[in-house]
């Protein structure tokens, strides 16, 4: 090898006025020996990049490489042209050029397509670009730095005007340091640009990936794939499923194309023959290996699952990955960040607006075999043989960071993957732990007994990595997460590298059993002594689609939805005080309780207790809710238990929220007597809101829509909305509030009135019979005023105009109130029940007293649990 030479750099200041002594020379020295670069899966630091001669446009370039590329060579432009002007790049073989680039790359120029150099608001407009970058989804300044504004011209070229370098088939483990450090920087950077942008890919082939054995996945897939094909979308697609979809008899090939070529016209006509030929072309299948020998087929992918099924994309493209976009309809879903239910939005607005890219970080894993060869063969020349007795004697250690020889290669690579999770090093099948050594660069690390060793992405922090106490990581961050697993010492704790570092996790050769290597789960390979696993940063990262403008928030929302993260109950809502606090005076509370609040919520709950598998009523809650994936969400949802009826799917998710409403509740140990203090920052649902919510109730089902009658005005345009709407629904309303405005005028509008018995005196009656008499509207066929310990009241209304008015007190036994909170909600719930479940069992009479009976049962029990306990009206 030829002789090191140090090189290096001095910074002195020119500052006339200072001397020697005040501002010294600062001496920078490179020192570039004792590198130890592995000649069988290095190269050494001294050596450049191989440079090969440019080739022939192909349209297997991986889109992300494109992007790097123009990137990089802008930035070569930028720091090397003299004359602003210019657009020549530097020349690899100039002496200022200490760039890595290949020698092909001098005859490059940042390409101006015509009309290009005022790019307009909407991006290219050439009719034979792949995608175009939308500009509105720039920053202020739209024209951007310069090599954002060379590789935006770069995407928006045509095939035929693409003319990049092919990129050598070198393997990452293969760079230097300078080399992987520029590549990953270069990838990270590449990712903060895209995940600000908008970027409009022209699709034309759309590949799907499903959970094949999972039956209720089959009919969402056909679903899409009917979608794609039908005669509305702008595009006709060419949609790739999975082969072993071509017999399934749930996915129905022929029916699919059947129902497809039904949309442009009737079976027998022109149009449908024509339609139907078309479209048994346009439906294609795929297998791995035409993912494998041409990937460049498909320009975007849809998965259907969870993550699992992401990952199987990964695996799917080793190299080149179209944009990923998943829909969620696994079990956890860190990655799948849209809803099924809106794919036809969320694929209409990707293909037609654009989409927002996010790049994770991929590892390349490469399998090193250990060469058998003895120690005279290798002096000798020999050719391969194993030597049992002279291999029990190598030292792996020594072999890795060792000095090596120009003709000794102890390793030759076996199988190199992409993996977007971990790779993980255990004991496989062997009943005792595996024994391997850890090196990082020319460095040894450690010694690790353990069942084996996880080394992790970010992205797959939240995996294996986390289940063996590794540490949450966030997607962006360029490190390495190792972690051991059941290690047998207590100081092995997990640590982070920087992903500009080379692993190396080996077998030594004076182990007692072989280890085995798992790349996400799938690949298992066993290493036997002396082999060991190259791990570094990919040059293929992961394209996956991400909702715009929501970067960081959906992975903390993650964590905290899906793993519960720093999730506790929160201190506050119900306290007893032995009575009633005089103003400016201190209470201590006796005791303290949390609840979910909300009129309409408490009644469903007990609606939901009370009714049974036989009665064909669904439950479903509208109303606004903070994020899907606060903890306060969760504790509303998980209050209805795990069996819950109530449907929570049209509620309102206001995402930038994390607290729900909330009700304090003082309540007096002396008199019984209860404050309540409300409080919520979520903005109301307005009228178009509800609306939106509504359209998804056919018009034609029979419905019944209660409503709390807290927002007068929306409440009243969203009862008209229903009677417009929905002529087959009934309606209900909540009038309690005494002095509030407009809540007359919801009375009138409804069928069934709930009158409070503070309403009624702010009316000024003093029972509820003749205050039902007098304020009852002519529209309402029934009405009803709660009357505390006395029970409540009904006036009710015949189609013959019939009108009986008469009071149900409460049973006569004594009664100990504990829990008074809720008896209004509890007394709703059981007269819906009656009026939805038993409408044509019990007479009014009955309905009336039969809530009754069950708010008394209520206000004698703490919460609302157990309430369906003693069920006595079957």
């Amino acid at each position: 090898m030829p002789e090191s030479v140090n090189k290096h750099v001095v910074f002195d200041d020119d500052d006339p006025g200072a001397s020697d002594d005040e501002c010294p020379s600062v001496e920078v020295t490179f020192d570039p020996s004792s590198s130890f670069r592995r000649k069988s899966s290095m190269v050494s630091s001294e050596i450049r990049k191989p440079a090969l001669p440019p080739r022939p446009v192909r349209r297997d370039e991986c889109i992300v490489h494109q992007f790097l590329e123009s990137q990089r060579r802008a930035a070569n432009k930028g720091a090397g042209s003299s004359d602003a002007g210019s657009d020549q790049c530097l020349s690899p073989g100039s002496p200022s050029d200490n760039s890595t680039t290949p020698a092909g790359d001098n005859h490059h120029h940042a390409f101006h397509p015509p009309g290009m150099d005022g790019l307009g608001h909407h991006g290219a407009r050439n009719p034979k670009s792949r995608a175009i970058v939308e500009l509105k989804s720039l920053e202020k300044d739209v024209n951007g730095q310069a090599d954002q504004q060379a590789w935006t011209r770069e995407m928006t070229k045509s095939l035929s005007e693409l003319d990049l370098t092919q990129y050598e088939d070198v393997h990452s483990r293969t760079l230097t340091k300078k080399q992987l450090s520029d590549m990953a920087w270069g990838v990270r950077e590449l990712s903060r640009r895209l995940s600000s942008m908008r970027i409009r890919f022209r699709v034309k082939s759309v590949f799907l990936l499903t959970k094949v054995y999972d039956q209720d996945l089959i009919p969402k897939t056909r679903e899409v794939t009917l979608w794609l094909l039908d005669k509305c979308r702008d595009v006709r697609y060419t949609v790739y499923v999975q082969d072993t979809l071509r017999t399934n008899k749930k996915f129905d090939v022929a029916g699919l194309v059947d129902e497809a070529a039904k949309t442009y016209g009737n079976p027998g006509e022109e149009e449908y023959e024509r339609a139907l030929l078309d479209i048994k072309r346009r439906l294609k299948y795929w297998d791995e290996e035409m993912c494998r020998s041409r990937p460049q087929m498909f320009d975007f992918v849809i998965t259907l699952g969870g993550d699992g099924t992401v990952l199987y994309a990964s695996w799917l493209f080793q190299r080149i990955v179209p944009p990923v976009l998943s829909f969620a309809l696994g079990s956890l879903g860190f990655l799948t960040k849209f809803d099924f239910d809106d794919f036809a939005p969320t694929l209409e607005s990707a293909f037609s607006k654009g989409v927002t890219v996010s790049l994770r970080l991929r590892f390349e894993g490469t399998v090193m075999r250990s060469k058998r060869r003895s120690a005279r063969a290798i002096r000798s020349g020999a050719s391969d043989e194993d030597d049992e007795d002279e291999n029990h004697t190598r030292d792996l250690v020594e072999e890795l960071i060792g000095e090596e020889k120009e003709d000794a290669r102890t390793h030759r690579p076996d199988g190199t993957y992409e993996i977007l999770n971990e790779i993980v090093v255990d004991r496989g099948p062997n009943p005792t732990m595996s024994y391997t050594e850890l090196f990082g660069d020319d460095e040894h690390f450690t010694s690790i007994l353990a069942d084996g060793i996880c080394v992790s992405t970010p992205t797959g922090s939240t995996a294996y990595n986390l289940a063996a106490g590794g540490s949450l990581c966030h997607p962006e961050n360029p490190v390495m997460l190792v972690t051991s697993i059941c290690a047998h010492t207590l100081s092995f704790r997990p640590i982070i590298l920087p992903d500009t570092i080379v692993l190396r996790v080996g077998v030594p050769y004076d182990a007692r059993t072989s280890s085995w290597a798992s790349f996400d789960g799938r690949e298992r390979v066993e290493l036997k002594p002396g082999d060991y696993v190259t791990i570094s940063a990919s040059r293929y990262p992961f394209a996956t689609v991400q909702a715009e403008g929501r970067r960081s928030e959906d992975w903390i929302n993650s964590i905290s939805g899906k793993l519960g993260w720093n999730t506790r109950q929160k201190q506050k809502s119900f306290k007893d005080v032995p009575f009633f606090p005089e103003e400016d005076s201190k209470l201590r509370a006796t005791s303290l309780s949390i609840r979910r609040g909300g009129n309409c919520p408490n009644s469903l709950e007990v609606l939901q207790q009370i009714l049974v598998p036989r009665e064909p009523v669904r439950l479903y809650l509208i109303t606004c809710l903070p994020s899907r994936a606060s903890s306060a969400t969760r504790r509303v949802i998980g209050s209805f238990g795990e069996q819950s009826l109530v449907d929570f799917e049209h509620c309102l998710y206001r995402e930038a929220y994390d607290e729900a409403a909330s009700s304090y509740v003082i309540r007096s140990e002396r008199s019984s007597s209860r404050t309540i203090i409300n409080y919520n920052d979520l903005p109301e649902m307005t009228p178009d809101e509800f609306e939106e919510k509504a359209g998804a109730f056919d018009a034609d089902q029979e419905t019944w829509w209660h409503f709390e009658g807290r927002i007068p005005d929306t409440t009243l345009s969203c009862i008209r909305h229903v009677r417009k709407t929905q002529p087959k629904a009934r309606i209900s309303v909540e009038v309690e509030k005494p002095g509030r405005p407009g809540l007359p005028e919801l009375a009138a509008e409804a069928d069934v009135v709930f009158y409070s018995r503070s309403w009624a005196e702010g009316r000024g009656y003093q029972s509820p019979e003749a205050f039902l008499r007098s304020e009852t509207p002519p529209k309402v066929s029934l009405a009803l005023c709660t009357w505390g310990a006395d029970g409540a009241a009904a006036l009710s209304r015949s189609t013959k105009k019939e009108e009986e008015c008469f009071l149900c007190p409460v049973p006569k036994k004594a009664i100990a109130v504990i829990d008074a909170v809720g008896a209004g909600d509890t007394f709703i719930g059981g007269m819906l029940y009656g009026l939805v479940c038993q409408s044509q069992s019990w007479d009014v009479r009955r309905k009336v007293e039969f809530a009754v009976g069950l708010a008394t049962r209520k206000v004698q029990q703490e919460g609302f649990g157990g309430l369906n306990a003693a069920r006595t009206w079957d």
